[in-house]
């Protein structure tokens, strides 16, 4: 209290009394805001119990169902409060959790200008505190999935940092208020996606890769099994590998099918004659009815076998391989095109078709870039000769003015058999490498990483951290190393947390002093 004119006529005791009713008077005022807003603030569930319910689409798809199935799993577990979950809006409004997109629910519809939520990207995520009421909406019902993850981790502190029952982290709460929420998030790449070694499906690896916003895996024919767990999960159905082969059988009816090399067709390797215009239309009618009994497949990824025995012929050696290649792979895919109109057909740089061709790609869906030629020593973009390389044909592939993506080989490049793999301490470079790609305009981001089940499972339990920075960074590059692995450190290993970081950084350290390129 300032000390006015007219209280220099006043005893000293009486102002006193003053200064100390102002305080008073001051205190009660904060005490009843602060009560007031207490008040007013909303409770998620206390004690157990929780007058919220979850609303989906009256049609909600199965993606729509595991996410309210998620979240009223996850609080259950948090509070052992039971969220029900309904198919239509309530009739009293007010603590509901709308949970779709805004062409599945009038409620976001008639807030999607709030939300945010443009019509314009997919992927985009809407987390919002409306009028007593939670949103976890997004423009696909996979972006709402990815709204209940990130509503889950930021504000309940529920974490899945590996795979399996054990790599889960529920807090248990005996009281949530809800803050409020305004957060709009979406991935730094379109498709963000792990190829799987040796075993091509694990449930528990894709659940564990889902609640990380991996948003795509490598399927095939031999796992069509796998293809509604994986959309309900969210994932994009993806064919690729090595197909584009022939049945060994077809040599004996008709060697030119396949390569010539040293002066003798052979199917061994299992290459063909990209020039036989019979193996355009076989390989076309292979895929074809791949689509036809696969009608949920989004991308198909072509590619020959995995060696180098490329045909020796003339037509074949005419051109350079990667034209060679290139020319056919476009050839089969304008061939299916006008009968699969919403298949997107991509391909992969990779060993003798590293290079750019002279090929015409527009139209693809993306081209792979195959990263094996990259240091895992120096950062992304240093002067190191590795990495120049590499940035040199990449930078030759961005003049095809078509969408490109990594195929990365961070991990099983150190992987030969049951036994022989290795701790892999590149966090730092898989964050740089993460920053780059998103910065160069790279659509998806797909490393070949070893699978949690079967003879991969030793180096994924070495390098499960990794992994975890992995997804967590092609979600958003820019989130803090320091606290990723920190947070991760408290949950696996608590009061030893900071004893292993130091062992972290110590093994990063020698790593990146590695006098031996790798």
């Amino acid at each position: 209290m300032q000390r006015t004119e007219a209280m220099r006529f006043m005893p000293r005791g009486f102002i006193y009394k003053l200064r100390v009713m102002h305080k008073i008077i001051f205190s009660s005022l904060v005490f009843m805001l602060t009560f007031s807003l207490q008040l007013n603030a909303e409770v998620l569930f206390d004690e157990g119990k929780s007058a919220w319910v979850i609303c989906l689409p009256s049609d909600a798809d199965p993606t729509l169902k595991y996410a309210a199935e998620e979240l009223q799993t996850a609080l259950f577990k948090a509070s052992g409060a039971v969220l029900e979950i309904i198919h239509q809006a309530p009739v009293h409004a007010g603590h509901t959790i709308y949970i779709g997109t805004p062409d599945s629910l009038p409620e976001i519809q008639s807030k999607r200008d709030v939300l945010k939520l443009d019509n314009i990207s997919a992927g985009e995520v809407a987390v919002y505190t409306l009028n007593d009421n939670l949103y976890l909406a997004g423009n696909s019902s996979r972006a709402a999935l990815y709204a209940v993850y990130t509503f889950l981790q930021n504000i309940v502190g529920v974490h899945w940092i590996w795979a399996g029952d054990t790599g889960e982290f529920i807090p248990k709460l005996r009281k949530l208020e809800l803050p409020d929420l305004a957060l709009n998030r979406k991935g730094a790449f379109e498709y963000r996606g792990f190829h799987l070694v040796v075993n091509h499906w694990t449930p528990e690896l894709e659940t564990w890769m889902a609640c990380n916003f991996i948003n795509v895996v490598r399927s095939e024919p031999e796992t069509r099994h796998a293809i509604p767990g994986r959309q309900k999960k969210g994932f994009h159905i993806m064919f690729s590998g090595h197909n584009v082969t022939l049945p060994a059988t077809l040599f004996l009816e008709d060697p030119e099918l396949f390569a010539l090399n040293d002066g003798k067709r052979t199917c061994d390797a299992g290459q063909l004659c990209l020039s036989n215009p019979r193996v355009k239309e076989l390989i076309s009618s292979d895929i074809r009815t791949q689509l036809l009994e696969n009608p949920e497949v989004e991308i198909m990824s072509l590619f020959p076998s995995d060696n180098l025995a490329f045909c020796q012929c003339g037509p074949c050696t005419r051109v350079s391989r990667s034209t060679k290649w290139f020319d056919f792979f476009k050839a089969v895919a304008a061939s299916l095109k006008d009968e699969f109109p919403n298949v997107g057909f991509s391909s992969i740089a990779y060993q003798s078709y590293l290079e750019p061709p002279t090929t015409d790609l527009s139209g693809v869906k993306f081209v792979e870039y195959c990263q094996y030629d990259h240091s895992l020593v120096h950062p992304y973009g240093s002067p190191n000769e590795a990495n120049r390389v590499s940035l040199d044909r990449i930078s030759k592939w961005q003049k095809k003015k078509i969408p490109l993506g990594i195929y990365g080989y961070d991990f099983d490049l150190f992987y030969v058999g049951k036994r022989d793999h290795i701790y892999l301490p590149i966090y730092r470079r898989i964050q740089d490498q993460v920053k780059k790609c998103r910065d160069l305009g790279m659509i998806s981001l797909i490393p070949e990483v070893p699978n949690w089940d079967g003879s991969a499972r030793d180096i994924y339990q070495q390098n499960r951290l990794s992994v975890y920075l992995y997804a967590q960074l092609m979600w958003d590059p820019d989130q803090k190393l320091e606290d990723l692995m920190e947070g991760y450190n408290q949950l696996a290993f608590g009061i030893a947390a900071p004893h292993i970081r130091q062992v972290q950084e110590a093994m990063m350290a020698c790593w990146e002093k590695s006098p031996i390129e790798i």
